[in-house]
């Protein structure tokens, strides 16, 4: 394995001890909530009494996690004790009251790590050598205008990203899709700025400054568990997404919980590590436009209620595109001012452990998606991706999410006859086991048929380890 730089040494150090620490701890089935990088609201629990045993099974004592705050006066957040530290839902607690007492007051700060290693053990471009390190940590602060006391609807939201490590795309395996959602060039950057108004109970949202487009269309909830980038990234669309957010303006309006339809345009020509500002209003006037149109059903089977989503949208990129020649003899270099394409996706839940319990999250979710773009200027004409995760599959692990995926890459015919490259398979399966609510490990593998279109299929194996702090 080759040596490791500073940043990748200090990540698996930090994520390997961490999981020493708590693999000491007995398990139980009281987590059964998976860790989000999002803030959750926080609930007004007691702490624990000074007697109570910190390994005693969380259902069978009246305790909260350090790190949530009363809300009655007898509230002591000055009394942490690290006993119960694997049972806070953040890896540094509360900072002794501070971080309650600023979400109170609109401001909530996040931070979380993701370390990746990933091996290809057969096939691809070579498996010598053939593993690869990935970092990404974030820093992200959200202000609420109307708890900051200054007016309602507004949020500001800020996202600094500093990604190090090196692709085993690029590097080792040569795959079209990107199996790591997180490889990027190494780069520090204030990713996001944007200022979002929401009006009518959240019926009317406006959003503007510099963002990712990803984040409010084409979003796919089933699949955002699973490590391939074909999972939440979109490989047909050359839209604004990690790790280039660019300026933007969105609309979306939900004017019932059944329905709703989104809008924006962003800034063709931006770079995540550029202001935004540079481009946007510098240079030539590219830009991308997204519409996006979705239903909300929910199904009756039995007792069970199974909410589900389903989205159509399309995109237009008004910039220069280079013709793709339709064969070998036509050596003319054209472009074509324009590009466009449709995209759709599904989630549905269809089934539930608990449908008795309004919250539980226990169950198997289902997606489905896909994506057409015009083959005479794209290298991917056609995408389909489809698979499934459930929430709690194994006995007592309620937290622990298992999933299945295949996404397959249809290249254009024209890059097809010029190339004699088809077509790119990804088969993904992972299993995530959630050791603390801010801790989780994730060992994947996926299988990768013709990496590039005309690769030796590939086998690639790997873990990411996710720390909330």
């Amino acid at each position: 394995m080759p040596m490791l730089g500073n940043w990748e040494g200090w990540g698996i150090c930090l994520l390997a001890c961490s999981s020493v620490v708590l693999s000491e701890v007995p398990r139980t089935n009281a987590l059964s909530e998976a860790a989000s990088p999002s803030v959750e609201t926080r609930s007004a629990q007691n702490y624990p009494q000074e007697d109570a045993d910190p390994l005693e099974p969380m259902e069978t004592m009246d305790t909260a996690s350090p790190d949530i705050v009363s809300d009655s006066d007898e509230a002591r957040p000055m009394d942490i004790d690290l006993r119960y530290w694997p049972r806070w839902k953040r890896a540094t607690g509360d900072w002794m009251g501070v971080r309650p007492f600023l979400e109170d007051h609109g401001f909530t700060l996040e931070a979380s790590y993701e370390a990746d290693y990933f091996y290809n053990l057969r096939g691809g471009l070579n498996t010598s050598n053939a593993g690869a390190y990935t970092g990404l940590f974030i820093l992200a602060l959200t202000v609420d205008t109307a708890k900051a006391d200054l007016w309602e609807g507004g949020t500001f939201f800020l996202n600094f990203q500093e990604i190090h490590g090196r692709d085993i795309s690029a590097r080792h395996v040569g795959d079209l899709q990107g199996l790591n959602s997180n490889a990027s060039d190494p780069r520090t950057q204030l990713a996001e700025y944007w200022y979002q108004h929401s009006l009518f109970e959240d019926r009317l949202r406006f959003k503007l400054g510099k963002m990712d487009a990803n984040a409010d269309f084409g979003v796919v909830e089933y699949a955002l568990e699973f490590i391939n980038s074909s999972a939440g990234l979109k490989p047909i669309m050359p839209i604004p997404q990690y790790p280039d957010p660019a300026m933007g303006a969105a609309v979306l309006v939900e004017p019932f919980d059944w329905v709703y339809a989104a809008a924006g345009v962003f800034d063709a020509n931006a770079k995540g590590s550029r202001t935004g500002f540079d481009t946007a209003f510098h240079g030539p006037n590219h830009s991308v436009t997204l519409f996006e149109t979705g239903l909300r059903p929910s199904f009756t089977l039995g007792q069970q209620v199974l909410p589900g989503t389903y989205r159509v949208g399309g995109w237009y990129h008004s910039g220069e595109w280079e013709v793709i020649p339709r064969s070998r003899f036509d050596w003319r270099s054209r472009t074509r001012r324009g590009n466009a394409g449709l995209y759709g996706s599904a989630d549905q839940l269809v089934y539930r452990e608990n449908p008795d319990v309004e919250d539980d999250t226990q169950g198997l979710g289902v997606f489905l998606k896909f994506g057409w773009a015009p083959s005479a200027y794209n290298e991917i004409s056609q995408f389909y991706g489809f698979g499934g995760q459930y929430t709690g599959l194994i006995p007592t692990r309620d937290a622990d999410v298992t999933g299945l995926g295949v996404f397959h890459a249809h290249l254009s015919g024209r890059i097809q006859s010029l190339e004699s490259r088809h077509s790119e398979t990804a088969i993904e399966l992972f299993h995530k086991v959630q050791l603390t609510p801010f801790f989780s490990i994730k060992p994947d593998v996926q299988y990768i048929v013709n990496p590039g279109g005309d690769g030796r299929d590939a086998i690639v194996a790997g873990v990411r380890l996710e720390m909330i702090f």
